[in-house]
């Protein structure tokens, strides 16, 4: 199971594996790893940003602003959107 808490408006923390299939044929793992890394490639610009991308255990953070705000906020639709499938 993967487990995606939003810590704060600007901070973000997945953990585990979705086990809906073998490793490297999970869909679920994939989606969930494509929206992270989306995060990652845009808190780049971000003010501050903390990124640990790893397998199963996943940090996102970066200062508080208007336009990062909005970034996790479309992220976090598309994490809930994956939840419903």
């Amino acid at each position: 199971m993967i487990r995606i808490c939003r810590l704060g408006k600007t901070r973000m923390s997945l953990r585990g594996h979705a086990n809906s299939a073998d490793y490297g044929q999970d869909l679920v793992c994939a989606a969930a790893s494509a929206l992270a890394m989306t995060l990652g490639e845009n808190l780049k610009q971000m003010e501050q940003p903390e990124i640990c991308l790893r397998s199963g255990d996943t940090e996102l953070s970066c200062v508080s602003t208007l336009e990062a705000e909005q970034v996790f906020d479309c992220i976090w639709k598309g994490f809930q959107l994956l939840a419903e499938i």
